[in-house]
């Protein structure tokens, strides 16, 4: 099952500080999850049954087995699985006694529920800061939270609590600008014990000081991320459908006032298909003054008919207008 980022969920709710945050992440590398865990984990037990088998007295498994709340296939499964960060995570607040097996059971059905815990907190610190483009820092976010969990090995969360870089230490930063249709410039910042430590894990080299080796790897590391956020950018686009739902979830302002003049016309962009939204490229059309003698109407009327017969919906190729001409003996431009 995918990990649902079930530490971030908690912090978003409340549940956890940014202070508790450390001790428990700690722990959550330590620890192997048990058989209970990584069946709540992945929705096969509730917090209630898994309190019930608990208490029988007898082996888990085999009173999982013996009340059918668990098949031995699906044991088996469970035991071969390696286990996902948000198990790690609910074993250790389960073994600092945190929560009890029905409360855990309870906080894990709502983090598989969330939608996204990693962009729902970067648009919760960022929407009145960046309004307008905290959808795009939030999907560069969430790549490079799962490339830090992903490369390095290590547990990740996004905190609004900021790092203290005051003191005797050094700072050592690493940067690349991404231009084109987006400009963006991202970057990491760490002390240097810190930035020591991310270089040594992503290279998985002994690197014991901020040296060539140590900026070149979490240099590369950084351009690994951006390649992705950018192969991200570009699937975007075949998955039309799925981002404009995205778009309403964090309440995009362009996108939530698209949907509130549908909802005027009794629609809705989440009934939307893909060849709703296709073609994705269209004609310039003038709201307002525009010195144009010719009626286009014919124009703007062969170019989505031309789109709306193409078979392939997941991909557009724009022609010059004297093509769409052609194709149509109706409409011809001298």
């Amino acid at each position: 099952m995918r990990d649902f980022y079930f530490a971030q969920h908690l912090l978003n709710t409340g549940e956890i500080t940014p202070g508790e945050l450390p001790s428990l992440l700690a722990d959550s590398t330590a620890v192997e999850p048990e058989l209970a865990i990584l069946a709540m984990q992945d929705g096969l037990l509730t917090g209630a049954q898994a309190a019930e088998l608990a208490d029988s007295g007898a082996d888990f498994a085999d009173a999982a087995q013996e009340k059918k709340m668990l098949t031995a296939g699906q044991i088996a499964a469970l035991k071969k699985s390696v286990p996902e960060e948000s198990a790690r995570f609910a074993e250790a607040l389960f073994r600092q006694g945190r929560y009890d097996y029905r409360r855990l059971g309870e906080l894990l059905s709502a983090g598989r529920a969330a939608a996204d815990p990693v962009r729902e907190a970067v648009v919760r610190m960022g929407a009145d800061l960046l309004p307008g483009e905290v959808e795009r820092y939030s999907d560069f976010v969430a790549i490079f939270l799962r490339s830090v969990i992903r490369f390095m090995d290590t547990p990740a969360v996004i905190s609004n609590k900021a790092p203290n870089l005051s003191g005797d230490a050094r700072t050592y930063a690493v940067s690349q600008r991404l231009t084109g249709d987006l400009v963006l410039v991202t970057g990491l910042l760490a002390k240097e014990d810190m930035f020591v430590e991310m270089a040594k894990r992503y290279s998985h080299e002994e690197i014991h000081t901020v040296d060539e080796m140590a900026i070149d790897s979490l240099g590369e590391f950084l351009n690994v991320v951006n390649g992705l956020f950018i192969v991200d950018m570009a699937r975007q686009d075949l998955e039309i459908c799925r981002y404009v739902r995205q778009q309403l979830y964090y309440r995009q302002p362009r996108w939530m006032k698209l949907q509130a003049q549908l909802y005027q016309k009794g629609d809705n962009l989440l009934t939307k298909s893909v060849e709703d939204f296709y073609p994705q490229v269209r004609p310039v059309q003038a709201s307002s003054f525009c010195q144009i003698t010719r009626d286009l109407t014919p124009y703007y009327q062969h170019f989505n008919r031309y789109y709306q017969a193409e078979n392939n919906k997941q991909l557009q190729i724009i022609y010059p207008p004297v093509f769409y001409a052609r194709i149509s003996p109706a409409f011809m431009i001298k």
